[in-house]
């Protein structure tokens, strides 16, 4: 093992060196503004608050000419300070050499190279102006706070993840996963004896607890702003796009009241016209859910939402506020009983992009990685029984399953709610490329004898 002022000095040449690769990329790159930044920038009801609330904030101070530059900047420190920090703790936790600290480093660097010019995006999420040039961040810091829980079970450690977890949901709804892999991970850990039940009771009550903070904010949020305590809203517009996407003509008896029959017309009919709907779909084994992924934003933004709003204006509502709300609560009245009747085509579509999902989170979607991608996964789930087989309480599994489970889960909701866009599931790339080294050095230090501060509990200052 290195000697401590080594050790100090070759952190000191990580953090120098990621400083000087963000700060590449931000004098490259610049300040990137996404499709959806206006939307923010415009405190748009429909968007969550956390990310809205912080680019005002940033309007305020620096002007529209800066502001973009200066939170670009904030983001790019955030990253770095991640970078380093989920480096560093698992460097601790694992007592890693340089050599493997080295490895940990590189695969969040390799992530960032990635996305960068291996995507046609042209940037790093902390360039860009939309949630994940935080939410990544709070991730990957999430992460490493879970990996020193997983260590050491305290108080101070799962207020640190449960602070983690809000700030995330705030910022984007999606990141509730967070909250129900703590819950999940623990629960296993308690079913497994691993910690006493009270423990997991005290975990999930402060699990619900951030949720509905997370919830009640939300909702003093629209309060305040708008006048209304629906808190953002949206949501509702997927029961409706999957149920126009799977449906038929036939599907109007679903509606008895003439208006709600009038706008499921008109919008079907359009789908129609446009090939938006799942009779346009290839046979092919991913053909059905290639099209749904390039149907579902067009039938939303192109077709639905503005053909509700210009309906509302029509009707006499000339706020676009309660129009906009009045569009959430249309889409969630006739959405359900659409999406009801064509369940069967959402739950086949969403089998068939999980599979694609958990692929696309640890390598680009190409048939040729097919084997890569299986052969990736069966090795993770090998070493991770293997540990466990090894020793009950490995905490090196434990993390491993925490990864899994998080990966597993940010897929499903991703692939039940949406589609497998790419920006939404590659939160567990690092994770999962990270864990995998991580067991595969563990499993062969336990063939070597070596199985010191492998435990799973170290500590326990719960009580």
């Amino acid at each position: 093992m290195l000697m401590p002022e080594k050790r100090r000095r070759s952190n000191y040449i990580i953090i120098a060196l990621t400083i000087l690769i963000y700060t590449v990329f931000y004098i490259h790159d610049g300040a990137v503004l996404g499709v959806d930044t206006a939307g923010y920038q415009n405190l748009v009801l429909a968007r969550e608050p956390g990310y809205s609330l912080l680019i005002r904030l940033f309007l305020v101070i620096f002007g529209e000419r800066y502001y973009a530059k200066v939170l670009v900047l904030c983001q790019m420190l955030l990253a770095c300070t991640a970078t380093c920090l989920l480096t560093f703790a698992v460097e601790r936790i694992w007592k890693l050499a340089c050599v493997s600290t080295c490895i940990v480093w590189g695969i969040q660097i390799a992530f960032l190279l990635l996305c960068r010019f291996g995507s046609g995006r042209g940037a790093i999420y902390p360039s860009i102006v939309l949630t994940e040039g935080v939410t990544y961040s709070l991730y990957f810091l999430f992460i490493k706070a879970m990996l020193q829980l997983n260590q050491e079970m305290s108080k101070e450690r799962l207020a640190e993840v449960v602070i983690y977890c809000i700030l995330m949901m705030f910022v984007r709804s999606q990141l509730i996963v967070t909250f129900l892999g703590l819950i999940a991970i623990y629960f296993f850990k308690a079913v497994c004896r691993q910690i006493p039940w009270k423990i997991w009771f005290f975990i999930i009550s402060s699990s619900l607890a951030g949720i509905l903070l997370v919830t009640c904010a939300d909702k003093l949020y629209t309060q305040i702003l708008y006048g209304v305590s629906t808190g953002v809203v949206g949501s509702n517009s997927f029961f409706f796009v999957s149920g126009i996407y799977g449906a038929q003509d036939t599907d109007i008896e679903l509606f008895e009241n003439e208006e709600e029959r009038l706008i499921f017309t008109e919008i079907y009919e359009t789908c129609q016209v446009e090939g938006l709907n799942v009779q346009y779909a290839g046979d092919g084994f991913m053909e059905g859910i290639e099209h749904y992924a390039e149907c579902f934003d067009t039938i939303k933004f192109t077709i639905a939402q503005p053909y509700m709003m210009k309906y509302y204006e029509k009707q006499g509502m000339d706020d676009p506020i309660e129009r906009e709300i009045a569009t959430d609560a249309i889409f969630k009245k006739m959405g359900i009983p659409l999406f009801r009747d064509n369940i069967a085509i959402k739950m086949k579509l969403s089998a068939q992009d999980f599979i694609r999902g958990m692929m696309r989170t640890i390598a680009k979607s190409s048939p040729m990685l097919i084997p890569f991608v299986i052969i990736a996964y069966g090795c993770f789930v090998f070493m991770m029984i293997g540990l466990f087989h090894t020793q009950q309480d490995s905490m090196t599994a434990w993390a491993g399953l925490f990864v899994l489970l998080m990966l597993a889960g940010n897929t499903l909701a991703v692939t039940l709610l949406i589609f497998a866009e790419p920006r939404y599931l590659l939160y567990n790339t690092v994770p999962f490329y990270m864990m995998g080294y991580l067991m595969l050095r563990q499993m062969i230090r336990d063939r070597k004898g070596v199985r010191a501060d492998d435990s799973g509990i170290v500590s326990d200052h719960m009580e």
